[in-house]
């Protein structure tokens, strides 16, 4: 065969062995993640979340150029959506739009993407722009979207369970039983009935009765008139595998009567949380780290409102809850109205998580309940605080019926068979020691971000197992001026400055040398080789 031909033949091979592995490529590939956290590495559930999406999934980025040139965070978030549609195998198709460009803000803004103002500077003037960061996730008729995503963190989490819940056509159910008699969905849980009915499917439901098979998460705020018999049907729904949010606190405070105290000592509720692991400790903790409370004051004769820090209203630091757990890895915030503190120690077969502390500079009020703020002066901090001290918890597990070796109530059947359920085949339970937290108090003090700390315990309680091993994803900040300490600021910038002033010029001038060297080596041999 003549070499023509040889070199036609081989380019023909090598242009199918391409498109060979052009058309393989889908479903056999290799990605490498080289970045220190992995960042950009799925997990196993995502990975293998095509074999169930029998049609396409669209994930659509609806992305601000603007944002996108000033924050890298939007480039990760773009990386990481794009790694979904690489290992689907065609299932997941991903779009990243800027709204502005194309003109589809009013597209974004009805399906629930909340644009942000960010500041420009332009020709000396400084002026204020709208930005989108959100993703809607759609299949077929139905969508998820994710108002503003600003980082990795629980990036993987939510969108896996967000295209779970949407191909299987899963309404997430939440019911809401009151332990406070004079809180309803009407007037004291209202605004939090109102925000959880845009996301789930909520209902009120009824002390004492049993809870119906389709709610998937029972929150359970309050406990002053909550009874033995009352807790049956809560302990059940726990056995049956049901997954529970309880806010609770041990000094009941009635703000309709004059911000009287009222321990709860002896509330059926605190035994069977610390038959699940958790006790709600008889105290009301104080934080020098708190919100401020108007007082009404005679000044002169004439009515003056002065807003004084009240220790009782206590603010948690991000730097105080868990960043593995998607309940609080986006924490926004959370602010605590006369809570108590927590004592944690699961029971064989039940782990734990503490999601939230106070500051170091908190302290507890054991006795004597002092709670009015024209008093901040009876009840001052230590000197130096007593340390943190826990707020909320997370447990997960194969929980024991608190009615295992208790003698059922008469008033109503354990279950459907009349049986007491005695073991869990796997639940999980979030508790907070507050119940006021979640109330219609978040109005005075202007604490919205309580509702989507709520939201975020709804969605992991209902999490599929396997959605546990997801864990998020802490970035970090690698620019010089986020070097705290000064020593190692020092070592970084003289290592630099010796790569760029040093070594790189070194290099440049060594490799030219061995250029040169090399082709006058080179022409001598062709003069030899001539002569």
């Amino acid at each position: 065969m003549k070499r023509k031909q040889l070199s036609i033949l081989l380019f023909f091979i090598s242009l199918g062995i391409i498109i060979f592995i052009g058309l393989n490529s889908t479903r056999f590939f290799f990605r490498a993640d080289l970045t220190e956290t992995n960042m950009f590495t799925l997990s196993d559930t995502s990975k293998e979340l095509y074999r169930e999406i029998p049609d396409t999934v669209t994930i659509t980025y609806y992305l601000s150029e603007r944002l996108k040139q000033r924050i890298p965070e939007a480039s990760q978030v773009e990386d990481l959506l794009r790694e979904f549609a690489a290992y689907s195998r065609g299932s997941i198709e991903v779009k990243v739009v800027d709204p502005a460009a194309e003109n589809l803000q009013s597209r974004a803004e009805q399906l629930g993407v909340v644009p942000q103002p960010m500041q420009t500077v332009q020709q000396n003037e400084v002026s204020q722009t709208m930005v989108y960061s959100g993703i809607v996730i759609q299949y077929l008729d139905r969508y998820k979207t994710l108002p503003f995503v600003f980082s990795l963190n629980t990036l993987e989490y939510e969108v896996t369970s967000a295209i779970r819940r949407l191909v299987n056509n899963e309404e997430l159910v939440v019911g809401l039983l009151s332990g406070d008699s004079e809180r309803n969905t009407e007037y004291g849980y209202r605004l939090i009935s109102g925000r959880l009915n845009q996301t789930f499917t909520f209902r009120q439901l009824q002390l004492g009765q049993p809870v119906p098979e389709e709610v998937d998460v029972l929150l359970v705020l309050g406990a002053r008139n909550i009874r033995e018999h009352d807790l049956l049907p809560i302990d059940q729904f726990i056995m049956r595998g049901g997954n529970v949010f309880f806010g609770a606190e041990h000094v009941f405070v009635n703000v309709n009567r004059g911000l009287t105290p009222q321990p709860l000592s002896g509330n059926p509720v605190f035994s069977m949380l610390e038959e699940y692991g958790v006790r709600i400790k008889p105290n009301i903790v104080l934080d020098q780290e708190a919100l401020e409370f108007p007082v009404q004051q005679n000044v002169g004769g004439y009515g003056v409102t002065n807003y004084v820090d009240y220790p009782h209203w206590i603010s948690i630091l991000p730097k105080n809850t868990s960043s593995e757990n998607p309940v609080t890895a986006r924490f926004a915030g959370l602010d605590l109205l006369w809570a108590s503190s927590l004592e944690v120690e699961p029971p064989e077969g039940v782990e734990s998580q503490v999601l939230a502390r106070t500051s170091g500079m908190s302290w507890m009020m054991s006795e004597d309940f002092n709670i009015n703020p024209n008093e901040v002066m009876r009840y001052t901090n230590p000197v130096r605080g007593e340390g943190e001290h826990v707020v909320a918890a997370g447990l997960w597990g194969e929980f024991s019926s608190y009615f295992a070796d208790r003698e059922v109530p008469s008033q109503l059947p354990g279950s459907a068979s009349g049986e007491v359920i005695k073991k869990s085949p796997g639940s999980r339970i979030i508790v907070v020691g507050d119940s006021d937290f979640a109330s219609d108090l978040v109005q005075f003090t202007n604490s919205p971000y309580n509702f989507e700390f709520i939201e975020n315990a709804c969605q992991w309680l209902s999490s599929d197992e396997d959605l546990l091993s997801i864990k998020t994803r802490a970035s970090r900040d690698t620019r010089l001026n986020a070097v705290e300490s000064q020593e190692k600021q020092a070592r970084i910038m003289g290592l630099s400055q010796i790569v760029n002033v040093i070594l790189i010029p070194v290099l440049v001038v060594g490799y030219a040398v061995w250029r040169n060297t090399r082709r006058k080596r080179k022409a001598h041999k062709e003069v030899d080789h001539a002569d």
